[in-house]
């Protein structure tokens, strides 16, 4: 009689620090006159309803499961690109990620976790 299997329990499941990514988005946008302000609220509000959390004024970040949907909320990004001013995109996987250096001060603290893996799908 053939054995079975047992199922997955998830509380074991190991997700690589190679496989999950983050988008990293830095910007600086100019707000001079009414319609710059207005592209920078929009382009603000995209990046929090897409999932991105600010890490530092005009900094912000968005952790993946994996590389494809990194390109597919880069593409997403890419759409979402305010008229003016300048935006970086930057791609780390987690282990990448994980050797920042945060200091506070002359404080070192932590880098951002990733949220749980049932928080990314």
């Amino acid at each position: 009689m053939p054995r079975r299997k047992k199922a997955a329990n998830p509380e074991r499941i190991h997700v690589s620090q190679f496989k999950i990514m983050w988008n990293v988005v830095a910007f600086d946008l100019p707000m001079n006159d009414r319609k710059e302000r207005r592209a920078y609220a929009q382009f603000h509000k995209f990046l929090k309803r897409d999932g991105y959390f600010m890490m530092q004024e005009s900094v912000y970040a968005r952790p993946c499961p994996n590389a494809d949907n990194l390109e597919t909320h880069k593409k997403r990004l890419l759409r979402n690109l305010p008229p003016y001013g300048q935006v970086r995109i930057l791609a780390f996987t987690d282990a990448q990620f994980g050797k920042m250096e945060v200091y506070y001060g002359r404080v070192k603290g932590e880098p951002e976790k990733p949220p749980d893996q049932l928080t990314l799908f």
